[in-house]
């Protein structure tokens, strides 16, 4: 390997659509031809997906369980019929799909017949997503002319049996890199592999926990000494808040490590915590871009002075529970906010509450209140701190909201209206 390569990842957002593919296409000739590393996630809500039918198996719900797998399965082949018009590619990647597909019921039926899903399967399941990603953009990349080298990331990334949350090892990960990646790392060469995925020692297949396709860029990149690492979505980095929501919230065109763990923490996408530990560990640095529009402006992540300005985060699909104190179970005792699973708790000496991701299950937990949106306002100025309260206590919608110095958090069923975000962030300015 005459040069460090690139470490790409493209997010699940940005493969939505042809347009999307064609993008990520793009962006992969402009960075040809140093070697490049290009991992993929599985196209966006394939994983939740993917869950609720195991879940439905385990409950012995058979006709829920067929109606995500085949929905999913018809998803993947309405975008293989868009991407691939020549007949005999189609048909080809449409077994590769239809395989997956088959090994998926066969799981589900043995889910059904035990009504047990243990760790080991649910990793079986959830990983079916980024296989039938992978076939999609294989198949895409090799018609589209490039030199390309699949290396499926079980081949890769060894970690511990921990399934659902398994931990990379970085000796033995070190080892296949050395014997199975660098000697694909060629000028004009893409090396393929997933996020997520993963093998144990013991050789099963493993995941690596939620949004852990970021995780597997972030290894590669540092086994590699490949900085920055670029990191591809559908926004043009990270801004103040959600564009999607906001669209003219101001770009963070620079956060330091430090203040990008803050921002994971409290649930903002595009960065996790384990990711940045790994970045900033083995100091490599980061960039956010938009793969459809990537001259839009970026976010660097790296060592940074300055202070972040007020931030407004919000982050959906998070399950409400409360509980009287004497009655909280004693491991939420221990748990703080990670930006992975458990994302706020409270306490007033009477009621406990905590919002935990809906992706997750919690087994002995009560059901939950309710399920919704929570919004998070960092470093704000008592004034702005005051009148973002005001907003969110005026609105009816809001069941609970906290504040303490540099932080107020409020929880929304559902998700709060765009109209009230644009509000609050008039307020930031």
């Amino acid at each position: 390997m005459a040069q460090h390569p690139i470490v790409a990842k493209f997010g699940g957002a940005v493969l939505q659509s042809p347009a999307g593919f064609e993008a990520l296409c793009s962006r992969v000739r402009e960075l040809l031809p140093t070697p490049l590393v290009l991992v993929i996630s599985a196209l966006a809500g394939v994983t939740r997906r993917l869950e609720s039918a195991a879940r439905a198996a385990e409950r012995g719900d058979d006709a829920a369980a067929h109606h995500h797998a085949e929905a999913l399965l018809s998803m993947h082949l309405e975008y293989c019929r868009r991407l691939f018009p020549e007949l005999s590619l189609r048909q080809r990647v449409e077994g590769e799909l239809l395989q997956i597909a088959e090994q998926l019921r066969r799981y589900l039926r043995g889910i059904a017949i035990t009504q047990e899903l243990t760790p080991r399967t649910l990793d079986r399941v959830r990983a079916c997503g980024e296989l039938w990603a992978f076939a999609l953009v294989e198949a895409f990349l090799r018609r589209e002319g490039f030199a390309l080298v699949p290396l499926p990331a079980s081949e890769l990334i060894i970690t511990d049996a921990r399934h659902g949350f398994a931990q990379p090892l970085w000796e033995p990960t070190q080892q296949q890199l050395r014997q199975k990646l660098l000697p694909a790392l060629q000028p004009n060469t893409v090396v393929l592999t997933q996020g997520f995925i993963a093998r144990s020692q013991q050789g099963e297949l493993t995941t690596m926990g939620q949004e852990s396709s970021a995780l597997t860029a972030a290894l590669l990149a540092a086994m590699l000494h490949s900085s920055p690492l670029l990191l591809w979505t559908d926004v043009a980095g990270i801004r103040r808040c959600d564009p999607k929501l906001v669209p003219d919230a101001a770009l963070l065109p620079q956060l330091s490590y430090a203040q990008a763990h803050r921002l994971a923490a409290y649930g903002l996408k595009l960065l996790y915590p384990r990711m940045l530990s790994v970045l900033e560990q083995h100091g490599v640095e980061a960039e956010i871009r938009s793969a459809f529009c990537p001259t839009d402006g970026c976010t660097r992540i790296g060592p940074a002075d300055g202070e972040l300005p007020p931030v407004l985060v919000t982050r959906e699909g998070l399950r409400l529970y409360r509980f009287r104190c004497e009655q909280v179970p004693p491991q939420l005792r221990l748990l703080e906010a990670d930006g992975c699973s458990l994302f706020a708790r409270w306490e007033d000496g009477e009621t406990f509450a905590v919002l935990i991701s809906s992706d997750l299950a919690a087994p002995g937990m009560p059901e939950a209140s309710s399920e919704g949106t929570l919004l998070t306002l960092l470093d704000p100025t008592p004034p702005l701190q005051r009148a973002v309260l005001q907003h969110c206590a005026d609105d009816p919608s809001t069941v609970l909201f906290w504040g303490r110095p540099q932080l107020l958090q409020c929880f929304f069923p559902g998700q709060p209206t765009p109209q009230l975000l644009q509000q609050l962030y008039r307020l930031l300015q």
